[in-house]
């Protein structure tokens, strides 16, 4: 960008009237405000979410983030404000980060993939992996110019800044060891290993190892003891101090683990402790189902930390100490406390790293409602443009993990809470039910899988069983008139009310039915079943007594969209030889009857259970690991379009909802949105705005209107420039002399849209420089005067005066009236145009005095007068701006003097012997105060 603008500015020194210094200005602002295509899909500020790991380098935080650790934030201002590293290199899994010099290593890997240890070594932008074996990597540690990791497998090794790594675990029990901790200590290494081992302590960099868990036995059976796991190491004051998981305690050393003593018996309190950091007797520790925990005495007495503003505690899982600052990773976000923990606050601003339900944002009452895994409910009163969390009466730190959210028209629904004032409080009910409840001709009606079937007509508030006659209860579904009841000996309707119940007849299925997905249309119930050797979709058109098999998909979504019909699901397919369940999308067209497959171009890796369907676009996500994908088809499945685009790379969607005009999409990261309405062929542009007569060698602004989502290419003349704004809606740029058009072409994922064309035509108009300015050169002081010149249409004329005179009216124009001050000097008319400003007019103008005779006061004394060869003028405290001037009767100034001196008496002679006789003025200004005195030379 730079460069380029640098090349633009050698072309424009090359051309005529053009103000370079002003020019670097403008490409400064516009290299500095120009920026990419905004992105498709956009995080929803929701602040907060998973934090599994914190760690501090110097001024910098990090934050892992994510279930399974699929983000990464840093900080520079405290936790204050956080950034995510974006990177298509950019790991997934990751466990663990720390800096080392100049380069930054990840530790990753989890249950579902073994990954290993990578480096950056600028900053994060790319990263290289620097192990081969599949491993995952619990934990860093540096003594020297060595690198050591702890793994699953052993503790790793790297003398040369991690490009290679050895295994380092002579000595070490439990072959091969799992490291769970590591620390540095002067000249010796500790690492905390499975499998009852305690410790262990290294003297020569991890050649050999000898344990050093003396004191924290917890166990002993047939000649051995058994040791804490020990899950965290640190060094504070001058002492060692070690978390354990489960509730085996906190310990400490005070000899270099010689020697370990429980640090207080209070300490089996808090199970799995994952974190310790603190200064001198000051002790915070992070417990992953009891919060934070403090220390005020070097660990002999601990007390929990929930409450002062941490709201979401469990899984306290990471703990830094930055400066006088302590943060703390819970499930629910980051907290920071700059008074030893006495209070907290949340420090999660630009932290997007929410596990969400499915679906990931639903509808009630014109606000928004979106639930996370792991940190509760939120609400948007604004269309999701800002949200506050929701979890009073919510159960928050004991549910360990929050699946879905639903509602009906009045209630919410999440986990076994309700809320029915918009989430403001949340409260348990007594029924035994499935959510959310059934509403049916003004009752709800709800069923337990072993409870059956329980109609309220209060609103929720008591329950009256209907229906116990089955072995088990497996669906509810009401079409406004008719209740359809899946159980396990089949399948059920009620058009009473729920009072007497019918049993449906199933082409081919008898016994369990398990009905997935019901949709009613005006001709038609239409519903898809899996399970219990069942499968299928069937179609009926007596009201549910009877059900035809229409397809035998095992059906997970079916979806009504105007006149079609979407079903999601897998279907049998021969592959190999082999019959395999084969993941498909299905359309059908005549109100459920056909069906066609139309996924075939996206292959087997679909998403089934996020897919959505809204004005006939149908959105998929794809699970194939490591780069996921999510598409859309907007011709029925003739064609797929990758719209991914603003997701951070690697970013799997699991959930899939509308609201608002607006698709949400849940990840293990963040909630994401875009419009609905961006997911088509673009528009033809709205007008291009911008002069079509611009001249030559000007910066100009080309634009149409924004629309989110759409790339505009631009097309300008051959000899022009874009200076920048090249894919936006708004170009800048340096005009040429080649008249043409001006044209801009949209497109997206799906596809170009019509162009917009203008017709532009560079002019070379600067102005001449005006005729003679129109005046009197010796106006009278203080009258009002006319100034004029000719007036060149298109021209706008600026108009400078002598400093105490004053512009009454026409600045802009050919022709301004002014009132006439004491001074002289210049009047200066400039000429500008749509090109820049031409040559300047200039007329000189020396007023004449306004008041003849009119003496000042004693001070000044004018003499002789008549004057035959010098007059003689004293001024009494005369400053150094005074002005003496002898003007003839023509107004012309024949004599004028500059006053020098200042708080004193001053004397000036002037000979006016050779000048002829006749009459003369002395014009004497002094302390903004003025004199006029006629004299008489003879």
């Amino acid at each position: 960008m730079l460069f380029e603008c640098i090349e633009l500015l050698k072309v424009f020194k090359m051309r005529k009237n053009i103000q370079i210094k002003g020019f670097i200005g403008v490409l400064i602002v516009l290299s500095m405000t120009f920026g990419s295509l905004s992105a498709q899909w956009s995080p929803v500020n929701i602040n907060g979410g998973y934090i599994s790991y914190l760690a501090e380098a110097g001024d910098t935080l990090f934050a892992i983030t994510g279930l399974h650790g699929d983000g990464l934030f840093i900080s520079t201002d405290e936790g204050n404000s956080w950034s995510e590293v974006i990177s298509n290199s950019l790991p997934t899994s990751k466990k663990v980060i720390a800096r080392f010099g100049n380069s930054l290593f990840l530790g990753c890997g989890s249950v579902f993939e073994a990954e290993g240890i990578y480096r950056s070594d600028d900053n994060g932008a790319t990263w290289t992996k620097k192990t081969t074996k599949p491993m995952w990597v619990t934990c860093f540690a540096q003594k020297g110019n060595t690198l050591f990791a702890g793994t699953g497998e052993g503790l790793l090794r790297s003398n040369n800044n991690g490009e290679t790594w050895e295994y380092a675990n002579n000595g070490l029990e439990q072959m091969p060891p799992h490291i769970y901790s590591l620390l540095v200590v002067e000249n010796e290494i500790y690492v905390g290993i499975g499998e009852n081992f305690g410790i262990y302590r290294s003297a020569n960099n991890g050649d050999t190892w000898v344990q050093a868990s003396i004191g924290m036995q917890i166990g002993y059976n047939e000649g051995n003891y058994y040791y804490p796991y020990i899950t965290s190491l640190a060094y504070i004051g001058d002492a060692i101090y070690a978390g354990s998981d489960g509730n085996d305690g906190i310990w400490k050393s005070v000899d270099g683990g010689d020697f370990w003593a429980l640090t207080s018996t209070a300490s089996f309190d808090y199970s799995s402790i994952k974190a310790i950091v603190g200064k001198d007797s000051l002790l915070f520790a992070a417990s992953v189902y009891n919060g934070v925990i403090r220390s005020v005495d070097g660990g002999n007495s601990w007390s929990g930390m929930n409450g002062n503003g941490i709201s979401i505690w469990a899984e306290s899982n990471a703990l830094v100490m930055s400066n006088e600052n302590v943060l703390v990773g819970t499930k629910g976000t980051i907290y920071k406390s700059a008074d030893h923990g006495d209070n907290w606050n949340e420090s999660d601003s630009g932290v997007h790293a929410f596990s969400m339900t499915n679906p990931p944002v639903l509808s009630l009452n014109s606000n928004l409602y979106s639930g996370t895994m792991t940190s509760g409910i939120f609400r948007s009163k604004d269309n999701g443009d800002n949200w506050t969390a929701i979890n009073e009466g919510f159960p928050v730190n004991d549910l360990e993990f929050l699946r879905s959210i639903s509602s009906n028209s009045t209630t919410l629904f999440a986990a076994s809470v309700i809320s029915d004032d918009g989430g403001d409080s949340w409260h348990s009910t007594e029924q035994d039910s499935v959510f959310p409840w059934v509403e049916h001709n003004g009752s709800l009606y709800t069923y337990g899988p072993t409870s059956g079937v329980s109609i309220s007509n209060d609103n929720g508030t008591t329950w009256k069983n209907i229906e116990s006659s089955h072995y088990l209860y497996l669906s509810l579904h009401s079409d406004g008139a008719i209740l359809f009841l899946g159980a396990y000996e089949g399948y059920y309707y009620s058009t009473d009310n729920g009072n007497n119940w019918q049993q449906s007849i199933f082409e081919g299925a008898t016994g369990y039915i398990s009905v997935n997905n019901f949709i009613s249309t005006p001709t038609a119930k239409i519903v898809s079943i899996s399970g219990g050797g069942r499968r299928g979709i069937y179609r009926s058109v007596d009201n549910g007594a009877n059900w035809k098999l229409v397809h035998n998909m095992a059906g997970t979504k079916l979806i009504a969209d105007g006149d079609k019909i979407y079903a999601g699901g897998t279907v049998l397919k021969n592959i190999n030889g082999e019959e395999v369940e084969y993941p498909t999308i299905l359309l059908s067209e005549d109100d459920g009857i056909n069906w066609k497959i139309i996924s075939g171009a996206l292959g087997s890796d679909l998403s089934l259970y996020a897919m959505a369907v809204v004005d006939g676009k149908i959105i998929i996500p794809t699970n194939t690991y490591p780069q996921y994908g999510l598409y859309c088809s907007i011709d029925d499945g003739t064609t797929w379009k990758d719209i991914s685009t603003g997701l951070v790379p690697g970013t799997f969607v699991s959930t899939l909802s509308v609201a608002d005009r607006y698709i949400y999409a849940g990840t293990f990261n963040s909630l994401y949105r875009r419009g609905i309405d961006e997911l088509n062929i673009p528009s033809q542009p709205s007008g291009i705005t911008g002069k079509i007569t611009p001249c030559i060698s000007t910066v100009q602004t080309y634009s149409v209107e924004d629309v989110s989502g759409v790339n505009f290419n631009w097309q300008v003349p051959s000899d022009w420039n874009i200076i920048t704004g090249q894919s936006t809606n708004s170009i800048t740029v340096l005009v040429g002399s080649e008249p043409g058009y001006i044209s801009v072409i949209p497109s997206n994922e799906f596809g170009t849209g019509l162009s917009q064309i203008i017709t532009v035509t560079p002019v070379d108009d600067f102005p001449a420089k005006p005729d003679n300015i129109a005046g009197s050169v010796t106006p009278i002081a203080n009258t009002t005067e006319n100034y004029s010149v000719t007036n060149i249409a298109g021209v706008t004329y600026d108009w400078t005066l002598p400093s105490d005179w004053t512009l009454i009216s026409g600045n802009g124009t050919h022709a301004i009236t002014v009132t006439v001050g004491n001074l002289s000097g210049d009047i200066i008319c400039t000429p500008s145009s749509g090109c820049g400003q031409g040559d300047a007019q200039t007329l000189a103008v020396t007023p004449l005095p306004s008041g003849i005779g009119q003496q000042m006061d004693d001070d000044i004394k004018i003499y002789p007068n008549p004057i035959t060869t010098q007059v003689n003028i004293e001024i009494n405290d005369m400053d150094r701006s005074s002005v003496i001037r002898i003007i003839d009767i023509r107004g012309n100034t024949v004599v004028q003097s500059v006053g020098q001196s200042s708080g004193s008496c001053c004397s000036k002679s002037f000979d006016l012997s050779g000048y002829a006789r006749g009459i003369y003025y002395i014009h004497i200004i002094n302390k903004q105060k003025s004199l006029v005195e006629r004299v008489v030379v003879q």
